[in-house]
């Protein structure tokens, strides 16, 4: 038998507040000035990433002048929309021992995002949304 508080909507685990948190690591990790970003702690990331596979946010990634950036874009109701950004992070800026490597690590940085950027349901996702498919991982590395 379902009780009331099996019908109650958790408001923490909705994909608006998922998206809302992703917006707010996205703003302490750069602060006032974007120049001067931080890496992610293992902490966010980790909630980075459980938010990605719990709500299947769109995963992106683009080239820079100096490597790359993976981005993760919020839910849009209509598809062919490219959505917004919740959450930007250059290579660089990753928890991973690869990522302290600069140059040297962007393509092992990558191999470990390839689980969620290059997964068939972020291609399913990014598809929908009428983004380009991700190529493959060494053509974003400087």
């Amino acid at each position: 038998m379902q009780t009331a508080e099996d019908t109650v909507v958790n408001p923490a685990n909705t994909v608006e507040r998922a998206a809302q948190k992703l917006q707010e690591i996205h703003a302490q990790k750069n602060g006032r000035d974007w120049t001067k970003s931080r890496p992610l702690t293992e902490a966010e990331w980790e909630e980075v990433k459980d938010s990605i596979e719990k709500f299947h946010f769109p995963c992106s990634l683009h080239c820079t002048a100096y490597g790359f950036v993976f981005v993760v874009h919020n839910h849009e109701p209509i598809q062919d929309a490219h959505p917004d950004p919740l959450l930007c992070v250059e290579h660089g800026e990753f928890p991973f021992q690869s990522s302290k490597k600069g140059f040297d690590g962007q393509l092992e940085t990558l191999g470990t995002l390839s689980s969620i950027t290059h997964s068939p349901r972020n291609t399913e996702v990014l598809a929908w949304y009428g983004f380009d498919p991700l190529h493959e991982l060494s053509s974003y590395t400087y």
